[in-house]
């Protein structure tokens, strides 16, 4: 069994790289995509906020598989793992799949000899907005998910 306090710290870094992803896609929706869309906007500095963004999200999805799966079997062997629990996780992991193949498969956007904002792909970058929409959305309904979850985790453990 895992210490406590390690585990601990485990759903603490699972939850500040879900927010971490969450509440910078939603900023990155919200605030930058706007600004991205000005005509005056630098490619360059489109460039560059689109690929530190994406080393976030990088970095938060290595640490919320190695985090997920940590949990995972630590929640699994406890009693409070009842058939409704395994369905809602079972879903919450589905949907962050989905969320990871949606991520690597958005194309960051390059500047192209004729001026137009393009994707590896040649197809312009706009046309894979509703992709970072989409990713953002998964993640608010995975963040209630596991509100969910701790809920029928906490009402086990009161009866």
């Amino acid at each position: 069994m895992i210490d406590e306090y390690l585990l601990l710290i485990i759903r603490w870094s699972h939850s500040i790289a879900a927010v971490a992803w969450i509440g910078g896609a939603i900023f990155y929706w919200l605030v930058l995509k706007p600004i991205f869309k000005l005509k005056k906007t630098d490619i360059s500095f489109t460039n560059k906020v689109s690929s530190e963004f994406n080393k976030l999200v990088k970095l938060s999805i290595w640490v919320l598989v190695i985090t997920g799966g940590i949990l995972l079997t630590s929640r699994l062997a406890e009693e409070v793992a009842t058939f409704q629990y395994v369905i809602i996780l079972s879903i919450k992991i589905f949907l962050a799949f989905v969320m990871f193949f949606l991520v690597f498969s958005i194309r960051v956007p390059t500047s192209s000899p004729d001026g137009l904002q393009k994707n590896k792909a040649g197809l312009n970058f706009y046309y894979q907005i509703n992709k970072p929409l989409l990713v953002m959305v998964l993640g608010i309904i995975i963040f209630f998910l596991s509100e969910l979850l701790q809920l029928i985790v906490e009402q086990g453990l009161v009866k």
